[in-house]
């Protein structure tokens, strides 16, 4: 990896890994588009989970995505607008990811929930017994970070993936 691509990766990690929310796009059963947000954790494989109520039409979405065995959603990690210069220039980090749902008796249960802990503190052990809560791992295949103008840069592979600066269309 060259000098400025380690540079480029290291802005991207420090980039979403500052940030608490995720916007996601997730589809119903008909097909139909559903655009949300929610708090999300990582762990250092660059995965990211979600934990999130049943009321929340993104996780009968998601559910159902999951049992149709084929789960692909996108989402999308941005800047807070009031700190950014150009508003058509603002960082940001859209994905595409697989989703898994997590058991609650699953190792990876206990692990993701410390990490959530940490992250958002004592309102997690709340919501853990909530029997509609549901924590899904999310897997991201492919990420185009966006510094500014003519600054994208693809992330083949998921978010350890090397950085590419993208041509013009």
């Amino acid at each position: 990896m060259t000098q400025p691509d380690s540079k480029i990766q290291q802005a991207c990690r420090d980039f979403w890994q500052s940030k608490k929310t995720l916007v996601l796009s997730t589809r119903n059963a008909e097909g139909k588009l559903h655009s949300s947000q929610t708090p999300f954790a990582f762990n250092d494989q660059g995965e990211l989970a979600i934990f999130v109520s049943a009321l929340a039409e993104h996780t009968g979405n998601l559910l159902q995505c999951i049992e149709a065995e084929s789960c692909a959603i996108s989402g999308m990690i941005l800047a807070d607008e009031a700190e950014c210069e150009q508003i058509y220039a603002r960082e940001r980090l859209s994905l595409e990811m697989q989703v898994a749902l997590v058991e609650r008796d699953d190792a990876q249960f206990v692990e993701w929930m410390l990490r959530f802990e940490k992250r958002f503190g004592d309102i997690i052990a709340t919501l853990q017994t909530l029997p509609d809560f549901s924590l899904f791992r999310l897997k991201v295949t492919k990420a185009v970070y966006v510094r500014g103008f003519a600054q994208a840069y693809l992330l083949e592979g998921g978010l350890g993936g090397l950085p590419r600066l993208q041509k013009g269309r």
